[in-house]
């Protein structure tokens, strides 16, 4: 029988001790969705991560909620509502919560959409 013991940062944390790793953002050419990978420390319960989009001035671009989240690295594509003016920046707003913990980290990023390409369709 072979026992596995991990001690330091790889050791699945508490639900208080869950942080974000790592949190990136790759928009796409056609200015409307937007890459998002995380990394999380390993843990003990399943969190849950709520992702705002927002304009400079505050306006919602989109939102998602991953409930349950079942391993340490994910990614996914965020749609952005409507169509976005010119080269405005995204503020995407990253928060690692639990049912009873609603937030034990946040990451903010802000996200330059490339140019419109004038050949594309609209």
């Amino acid at each position: 029988m072979d026992l596995e013991f991990t001690e330091g940062p790889a050791a699945p944390q508490p639900p208080g001790a869950v942080r974000f790793v790592a949190v990136t953002a790759e928009p796409y050419a056609d200015r409307r969705r937007i890459k998002l990978s995380y990394e999380v420390s390993p843990f003990l319960h399943r969190p849950s991560v709520e992702i705002r989009l927002l304009a400079p001035d505050g306006a919602d671009l989109g939102s998602i909620t991953v409930v349950d989240v079942v391993g340490a690295r994910f990614s996914l594509t965020a749609h952005l509502r409507g169509d976005v003016p010119g080269a405005t920046p995204v503020r995407i707003v990253s928060i690692l919560g639990y049912e009873d913990l609603p937030e034990v980290d946040r990451r903010e990023l802000i996200v330059d959409l490339p140019a419109a390409d004038p050949a594309a369709p609209a």
